[in-house]
């Protein structure tokens, strides 16, 4: 029986070679038309395993720009008291102009850094973001809220504030998704003149023009990667900071990092006011001072950092369009998966299922019916007399056959 099925899988293998080449074979081809064939080969070969590696190293070039939708700034002081909150629209974002990228580009040539970020940033890439400061909602607290939070910040412990950055992002193929950039900041325990300064606000004891220093919160220059991720920007050098208390960098996962030091060339001191009228508000602004090179170095005159707000500048990463986002939203190794499912596809074409080869497909097939017929009964007469009669007279009807 094997070597009845090997002739099939022969011959089967015979017909479809001379059914998919019209050449003869035993004849040689032409030695030039084997080097080009070999060498498109060759060339196509490498190309497909370089291509995931090119196609996303180009992503910056092939991709789309995309700018997140609504920005909301909150601060919360406290355990979980939001104090402040401002919105930005997508569509009072501010495009910058050539003329304000060569400004904010030459303010930072010194930098090396820096020339790396323009480099993989163009202008479209680049939008200015600016809340008010002022609240959008009033200081409401109970009298039991406003007693624990005069415990919190007369105890011993550290009083946080943090600042969260909430926005949506549009990542490849328009997927949209739901991200936050989270920035914490602790005051000292008592005694801390500000610390007292703020408990003083708290309970009305101030006027309304006593400001509150947050040290190293706000995030100047942010960047947002093809997923939507935050990331600040080290766009400055000067470090002629004095007031720095304590700072925690926040990851999307909620997970505090406190082995990262806080960076002045990172973050920017905001000033945190109450103003009082029939109401009670917050209002924030960015730290000014001649003291602060940061400021008086880059961003005294740059391009629409106007003081009268709180300015964010935002680089946003290039994400795929619809068309590529079917080849590029499994990574690389979702490109390789492919490319293997595809070489595995083509070797399985080239092989002759034996299900499909007719016995009519031999030479002399009537012949070859009965000798697989008289193997048949013989087998079947064989395993009967074994069966019924034992081995010895199986061995003797063995020797006669």
């Amino acid at each position: 029986m094997e070597d009845v099925t090997q002739s099939l899988f022969d011959r089967k293998c015979q017909q479809e070679s001379e059914a998919k080449c019209n050449r003869p074979s035993g004849q040689p081809y032409n030695r030039t038309t084997k080097l080009l064939v070999g060498e498109l080969l060759f060339m196509l070969l490498i190309m497909t395993l370089i291509f995931p590696f090119f196609l996303f190293s180009l992503s910056s070039t092939v991709g789309i720009a995309t700018l997140p939708h609504t920005l909301k700034l909150a601060i919360y002081m406290g355990r979980s008291q939001q104090i402040f909150e401002a919105y930005v629209t997508r569509s009072d974002l501010i495009q910058l102009s050539d003329e304000d990228y060569l400004n904010i580009s030459a303010t930072f040539d010194n930098i090396e850094a820096a020339d790396t970020i323009f480099d993989a940033f163009k202008v479209e890439d680049i939008v200015v973001v600016k809340w008010s400061p002022h609240s959008m909602t009033t200081w409401d607290i109970s009298p039991g809220s406003k007693e624990e939070l005069l415990e919190d910040l007369e105890n011993e412990d550290p009083f946080t504030f943090r600042l969260e950055i909430q926005y949506t992002h549009v990542g490849h193929g328009g997927q949209q998704s739901n991200r936050v950039f989270a920035q914490t900041s602790d005051l000292a325990p008592l005694p801390n003149a500000e610390r007292q300064n703020l408990i003083d606000i708290v309970k009305a004891k101030t006027d309304t023009s006593t400001l509150r220093l947050l040290p190293l919160i706000f995030p100047k220059f942010l960047k947002i990667d093809k997923e939507g991720r935050p990331e600040v920007l080290s766009m400055m050098e000067h470090l002629e900071v004095t007031r720095i208390i304590h700072d925690k960098n926040q990851s999307l996962d909620g997970a505090d990092d406190d082995d990262v030091p806080p960076d002045p060339n990172k973050l920017r001191n905001l000033l945190l006011t109450l103003r009082r009228s029939k109401a009670a508000w917050w209002q924030l602004s960015e730290e000014c001072t001649i003291l602060d090179d940061n400021y008086v170095y880059y961003l005294t005159n740059l391009a629409h950092n106007d003081w009268d707000f709180l300015v964010l500048y935002l680089f946003n990463e290039r994400v795929f369009s619809n068309a590529m986002n079917f080849m590029t939203q499994g990574g690389i190794m979702g490109l390789y998966l492919i490319y293997f499912l595809v070489v595995v596809n083509i070797i399985r074409g080239f092989r002759g299922d034996i299900e499909e080869i007719s016995i009519n497909d031999l030479p002399n097939s009537s012949k070859v019916l009965r000798v697989n017929e008289r193997m048949f009964w013989k087998r079947f007469f064989l395993v009967y007399i074994l069966v019924h009669f034992g081995r010895n007279a199986w061995k003797s009807t063995l020797r006669a056959t």
